[in-house]
């Protein structure tokens, strides 16, 4: 029998271990599945066994300075006030998000507006489209 080795976070291991409690009463492989991962839990939870490996990706939350989980409101603000320091160092879905924080509280004046309106009747998530709509800001 082969075996593989997955890369899974603590909390995914638990949540499979979880899954596979609520059916070992019926399935022999689930059964397997507690076995193996009941005791590798407990040696993470008990600092007994060490990650492989810690990511250091930041996610574009992150990179915003905000901490997760957050709202959907509070992020676009986040995006927002980067856009407003900065508009060329956001990404096409930071710009989307900052603009619909511009809109929902009318800091955007009546000509950005109207194009913002007639953005939402195409793909706003086009790069030709989002990115060089509101590169140039001229209001904030």
């Amino acid at each position: 029998m082969n075996k593989h080795r997955p890369t899974l976070t603590r909390d995914q291991i638990a949540w499979i271990l979880d899954q596979a409690r609520k059916e070992a009463a019926v399935d022999d492989e689930a059964m397997g599945l507690v076995s193996v991962l009941a005791p590798y839990l407990s040696k993470i939870d008990n600092a007994a066994v060490k990650p492989a490996y810690a990511t250091t990706r930041t996610s574009q939350l992150e990179a915003l300075g905000g901490v997760a989980p957050i709202d959907k409101e509070a992020y676009w603000k986040l995006c927002w006030e980067k856009w407003s320091r900065s508009p060329q160092g956001c990404s096409v879905i930071e710009i989307q998000n900052a603009q619909e924080y511009r809109y929902l509280h009318e800091l955007m004046d009546v000509e950005e507006v109207q194009k913002f309106e007639d953005m939402a009747s195409v793909d706003f998530l086009d790069e030709n489209n989002a990115s060089d709509l509101y590169l140039d800001k001229e209001t904030s």
